[in-house]
């Protein structure tokens, strides 16, 4: 997990780097490890300034519920929309360049 957070890191920071003023990263994994989605989202955050999160809408998401976390990240777990055969783990962040 180390190694692919790290391979994760370098290619957010990456994106972040060639990512022209007003322009948007949508960070996506099909990862339930928080070193690989949430823990990479703080990270940037605390080191670039010019990079802010851009909360994803309940209406951007289809409304299924319970999936928005409180900073406005997609967290989806195996058990969403478990009526219909579940889902698999994946985590999607919206950033913006300043």
């Amino acid at each position: 997990i180390a190694r692919l957070a790290d391979t994760q890191a370098r290619l957010l920071d990456n994106a972040c780097d060639n990512l022209a003023p007003g322009g948007v990263v949508v960070y996506c994994t099909c990862s339930l490890q928080k070193a690989e989605s949430e823990k990479q989202i703080e990270r940037i955050l605390a080191a670039r300034k010019d990079i802010r999160r851009e909360p994803i809408r309940t209406i951007e998401v289809g409304d299924i519920k319970g999936i928005l976390t409180t900073e406005g990240d997609v967290r989806i777990l195996p058990f969403h929309l478990a009526a219909m055969g579940g889902m698999d783990g994946f985590f999607i962040s919206r950033l913006r360049k300043n």
